[in-house]
């Protein structure tokens, strides 16, 4: 009888494990579009974790991708100029701190933006003429071509692929542009991230807006502070974050311990890295742009004042910041290089 009962357990076993096999066999979805684009949906693979006993420390890397307007090619500014209905326009400048005016525009696109990068001589952008779908503009020969259906936000790339958000999901994809495949990272609602080397940092607007990591092929995606953050960046092997939930003051998480401190009492918003600094606006300062250097084993820190005007916004270049004066959200951008 007990070898009978034995062989029926495992009879049982063996059938409901051929079942769940079944059940998760069909993980390709394909979406047809103008491009025939492949889309694999990646979050269904992977690890979620919410308890931080749970995480596995993580290494950073010194770069880290944004998505941002601008984009710098050698000499060359391409931008949504807000003056002719966000029409990609670009600029030949070479002076260190310039303002972007309608004047200094060279020749510009039929075709508005918000969102836009470049990776192999080719612009990938929200195309804004056509329900911001997901587009791109070959510069040799200027043809546009949509790849997807998807109305898209926060484009970039880092040099190998694009990196987008759906609009109306808020889901995280990347788009391979040499095998035209998207993949759907994760299915949490993405608020802002960042790509650095394996790993994309991400606010989790389904958790409050708190921080989260996902690995680029989606095989882990983890809470990674109970906090909610309002911008983050990695600098010195760490990840500094303005902390929602204390006065948007500065903290740092360290990969290694995923141990939390408070660097300052000052409350900030947008916290970047600018040539090996932090860089940040001084809410309690009149939105000035500013730079901080710690020093964490002797518990201190300085800053310095970037720009005195009050600003509205800012993203970082490799020739310098690009930034956008006092509350108009029409005004006009500069550049700087401090």
């Amino acid at each position: 009888m007990r070898k009978l009962f034995i062989l029926s357990l495992f009879a049982l076993m063996s059938i409901s494990l051929f079942g769940c096999n079944k059940d998760n066999s069909d993980e390709k979805n394909i979406t047809s579009s103008l491009n025939s684009t492949d889309t694999i949906d990646y979050s269904k693979e992977k690890k979620e974790i919410s308890d931080k006993k749970n995480n596995k420390n993580f290494s950073l890397t010194e770069n880290s991708v944004t998505p941002s307007p601008f984009i710098l090619n050698d000499s060359i500014l391409y931008f949504p100029n807000w003056d002719n209905n966000n029409k990609i326009s670009l600029i030949n400048f070479s002076d260190k701190n310039f303002k972007i005016t309608n004047k200094s525009v060279g020749e510009f696109f039929e075709y508005s933006t918000n969102s836009m990068t470049l990776l192999h001589n080719e612009i990938f952008f929200a195309n804004g003429n056509d329900n911001y779908n997901f587009s791109k503009i070959n510069l040799a020969n200027k043809q546009v071509t949509k790849i997807n259906n998807k109305s898209v936000r926060d484009i970039c790339n880092d040099n190998v692929r694009i990196y987008y958000v759906d609009y109306k999901t808020n889901e995280l994809f990347t788009y391979d542009p040499i095998d035209n495949i998207s993949n759907k990272i994760t299915s949490n609602k993405i608020g802002k991230f960042i790509v650095n080397g394996n790993n994309i940092l991400y606010q989790n607007s389904d958790d409050k807006y708190k921080l989260y990591r996902v690995t680029i092929d989606g095989s882990l995606n983890e809470k990674l502070l109970d906090y909610s953050v309002e911008s983050f960046a990695v600098y010195d092997d760490k990840l500094y974050f303005i902390n929602s939930s204390d006065n948007n003051y500065l903290y740092y998480l360290d990969p290694e311990t995923m141990d939390t401190r408070r660097v300052t009492i000052i409350s900030a918003r947008n916290i970047s890295v600018y040539k090996n600094k932090l860089v940040f606006i001084d809410i309690n300062d009149f939105n000035k742009l500013k730079s901080i250097n710690i020093d964490l084993n002797k518990n201190k820190f300085n800053t310095s004042t970037i720009i005195n005007d009050s600003i509205n916004d800012f993203y970082i270049s490799e020739k310098g910041i690009f930034y956008r004066k006092g509350i108009d959200v029409n005004s006009s951008w500069y550049l700087v290089t401090p």
